[in-house]
């Protein structure tokens, strides 16, 4: 039994539009930059960037239209600096911050 006409013009449309939508999105991805302030001078702050990194790394890989790009401070222990960095962070690179 042969496929009507219509029925294998209709296939080859949906196949066409289909194939060419990956395309189209792949030009959508979105970036969101995520800033911290850690301080990496201590272990935990290693250990957390680290994890961070790891996190964001496997999320950038699973992800098709979504990116995420890290950026980290380190307020060298001083609380002041840390409030700063946080506000300086905030105001020109994230659109997250988590200070630590």
């Amino acid at each position: 039994m042969a496929f009507p006409l219509t029925s294998v013009c209709t296939l080859i449309c949906f196949l066409l539009i289909f194939s060419n939508y990956g395309t189209f999105t792949s030009a959508q991805t979105k970036t969101t930059s995520i800033g911290a302030v850690i301080n990496d001078d201590t272990r935990i702050g290693k250990q957390v960037k680290a994890a961070m990194k790891v996190a964001a790394q496997n999320f950038n890989s699973s992800s098709l239209y979504h990116k995420l790009s890290l950026h980290f401070r380190n307020p060298g222990g001083n609380p002041l600096q840390a409030a700063y960095a946080g506000i300086a962070q905030a105001s020109t690179e994230g659109e997250a911050m988590g200070p630590l």
